[in-house]
């Protein structure tokens, strides 16, 4: 997939928000997804606040006037996590975003609609593009199962080797505790998640979000020498069952254009792609303005 997805103060239902080095100037204001989520109306939009509200930052931030995107920073662990989001299919307020990271001293990154019209500070990325998929739980639950498919653990807490995995994903010299703790409060910074490992350490996280009935899957692994096992089918299988059981209605996940293993395999499961974003580099004349 194409992410990995504590707790802490100062947002809705105990996300984590915390302060960063400086402090935020009148340009931006702190948010949260459920209130972005009020005044959106784009299917699309509503979609992508769904995955912001599975994988929270520490920090989050929009303009007063809206400008199309906010910026997200969790400390530098994963891109997802530290990169201005667009919102909007014309974004104006990238260069201000880049800004806005040029002061904190992390990469002005920013992920955006494919498609959009973008502003002359944006520049391409290597990365490949994401597609966005989802499903609906009750046709997603009735997709076959492979035959002797593994059988999948649910719990509330985050397997040890997941936060591990997560942890190497900090800025680098980043101190292993504090990475420990950064990865943590990832994966438990969506209103409500749950886990799903097998035996073999297949794992996977349910982000049930609190918008639109949609529950988003991240984190799907498995380890090499377990592959084409049907490991990560029954994971997925595993947790769209207990978004269902949950009462989310639609289920949603991302991954990279061109990991055609993970795609076939959402397929079978009745996920279809609602469209595509991908990130950029955002550059400004003056990043210490």
């Amino acid at each position: 997939m194409h992410d990995e997805g504590g707790s802490g103060t100062g947002t809705a239902r105990g996300r984590p928000q915390e302060e960063v080095a400086n402090p935020v100037t009148a340009q931006w204001e702190r948010t949260n997804p459920e209130l972005l989520a009020r005044t959106a109306t784009d299917p699309s939009t509503r979609l992508e606040l769904a995955l912001l509200a599975a994988w929270c930052p520490q920090t989050l931030l929009a303009r007063p006037d809206g400008g199309g995107c906010v910026v997200r920073y969790h400390s530098g662990m994963t891109k997802r996590a530290n990169s201005a989001l667009a919102l909007a299919p014309s974004i104006g307020s990238l260069g201000e975003a880049a800004r806005w990271y040029g002061r904190h001293g992390h990469e002005p990154v920013a992920m955006v609609p494919c498609g959009a019209a973008l502003p002359p500070c944006v520049r391409p990325s290597i990365d490949p593009e994401v597609l966005v998929m989802t499903a609906q739980t009750r046709e997603a639950i009735g997709a076959r199962r492979p035959t002797r498919a593994p059988t999948a653990c649910v719990s509330t807490e985050p397997h040890g080797s997941f936060i591990e995995r997560t942890a190497r994903r900090a800025r680098p010299g980043t101190p292993p505790t504090q990475a420990r703790a950064l990865a943590a409060r990832l994966l438990t910074s969506a209103p409500e998640q749950v886990f799903a490992s097998t035996p073999s350490g297949a794992t996977g996280r349910l982000a049930l979000t609190g918008i639109d009935g949609t529950a988003v899957i991240d984190g799907i692994f498995v380890p090499r020498w377990a592959r084409r096992r049907g490991e990560a089918t029954a994971v997925v299988k595993a947790l769209i069952e207990t978004a269902a059981a949950r009462n989310a209605h639609r289920v949603a996940l991302e991954v990279e254009d061109g990991n055609d293993g993970a795609i076939a395999c959402y397929l079978r499961l009745g996920f279809e792609v609602r469209h595509r974003h991908r990130y950029v580099t955002c550059v400004t004349a003056d990043p210490a303005d």
